[in-house]
């Protein structure tokens, strides 16, 4: 059986992002409104050197955007705030691929179709697409052709070669760099103590008084102190629906619990267990396994993250020094529509390629301790993004460049 193709939708994720990156995709706005008037259309918006960019450039990016905000899980503050920036960020966006692949012309930077291949290659990995089908599939999704994807990814390839030559090659960081700033920064690497908590539940759900509820509890607590297992003393609840399986928490800091559960375990010896404890979902009784105490992450552990934090910061300084200086030596004509008159407050954020993204490791793999637990404090959902440029945390490489309007 052939596996259904995928639903992704390669203009928006495998793509590097007009949001976060200024792709103007022009030969992708299929759907978007296109203006009547034939002098509108060629009205040339922004020039820097020889690339152009015209209202219908502006228009499609700019209803592209307005449909991403649309697809995004905002409230409508937030989703308003967006769409009145739209504008601003088409444009700014616009602006900084001109300027870049202008640069990559002079210096006559190209991309080769071995690595326009790999950089097919590596997309279809970071999506799990397996097979021909699939991709073709995805590729339909988002109305767009292989042909039209092979270009995008070469003016992006030609733009991350530029960063790099020009920017991101000109950091130098030294070992003694660093551990100054790990001496400077020590407390960023202190992990707090933790503890490794067992945790059993008499569910509110089956018994609802509190009274019947810490009357099992302490049941449970007198077979552990007598000798039993927690999960041997819990079984018999258990078994009659009274209570969930014993669940091992794993490393917790005092931040990851409820305020009443760290009341009622941080202090415990290894083997003790708590007073019951009300709790989400129930009645709780936790067992202390061991505790860890809390210290410094040494250098050599740290460094590389170090290293990326530090090139990050002088990527950001010099990318925008850089745009400086590619606009001194530029010829620049902007005429940006009035809801784009201040595009240039975002100018010099370094963008985002969400190809880099996809493959980049969790920050804290520690963390992953044991969600969802009930005793444990739930992690809030991190608030979707406005589409407004935002810096990376890793070194990112450069924008992708913008189409040429046609007949360039």
């Amino acid at each position: 059986m052939i596996p259904k193709p995928p639903t992704v939708d390669l203009r928006f994720r495998s793509l590097p992002k007009r949001v976060a990156s200024g792709v103007l995709l022009t030969l992708l706005g299929l759907s978007a409104a296109r203006p009547a008037a034939a002098e509108v259309v060629g009205k040339i918006v922004l020039r820097i050197n020889d690339r152009i960019a015209t209202q219908h450039d502006y228009d499609l990016a700019r209803e592209d955007m307005r449909r991403e905000i649309g697809r995004k899980n905002l409230d409508p503050v937030e989703r308003d705030q967006a769409l009145a920036s739209a504008g601003e960020v088409v444009f700014k966006n616009l602006y900084e691929d001109l300027l870049l692949q202008s640069r990559a012309d002079q210096l006559n930077i190209s991309a080769t179709e071995q690595e326009i291949d790999a950089s097919v290659q590596q997309m279809r990995e970071s999506f799990n697409i397996t097979s021909d089908e699939q991709f073709k599939g995805a590729l339909a999704q988002s109305g767009m052709t292989e042909k039209e994807l092979r270009e995008n990814l070469k003016k992006n390839l030609r733009v991350r070669e530029l960063i790099g030559r020009e920017v991101q090659g000109k950091i130098k960081l030294e070992e003694d760099d660093l551990r100054r700033y790990y001496q400077k920064n020590v407390d960023l690497f202190r992990v707090p103590e933790q503890v490794h908590l067992r945790e059993a539940v008499i569910l509110s759900e089956k018994t609802s008084n509190p009274t019947e509820r810490r009357k099992i509890a302490d049941q449970i607590r007198a077979a552990v102190n007598a000798g039993q297992s927690l999960t041997d003393a819990a079984k018999p609840f258990e078994d009659k629906g009274l209570g969930s399986a014993v669940v091992d928490l794993g490393w917790l800091s005092q931040s990851d619990l409820d305020p009443g559960i760290v009341q009622a375990a941080w202090s415990l010896a290894a083997g003790a267990s708590s007073e019951p404890t009300e709790g989400r979902g129930g009645t709780h009784l936790l067992q202390m396994v061991e505790r860890r105490p809390s210290y410094v992450r040494p250098f050599p552990e740290v460094q590389a993250e170090i290293e990326a934090r530090e090139r990050n910061r002088l990527f950001k300084d010099r990318f925008a020094q850089y745009e400086q200086e590619l606009e001194k030596d530029s010829l620049i004509v902007a005429r940006p529509p009035a809801e784009a008159a201040e595009y240039r407050r975002l100018i010099g954020v370094p963008p985002e390629d969400p190809l880099e993204a996809a493959d980049a490791p969790a920050r804290n793999p520690e963390a992953a301790g044991a969600p969802g637990a009930a005793g444990v404090a739930g992690a809030a959902a991190p608030a979707p993004a406005a589409p407004a440029p935002a810096a990376p945390e890793a070194i990112p490489p450069a924008p992708q460049a913008p189409e040429s309007p046609p007949g360039r």
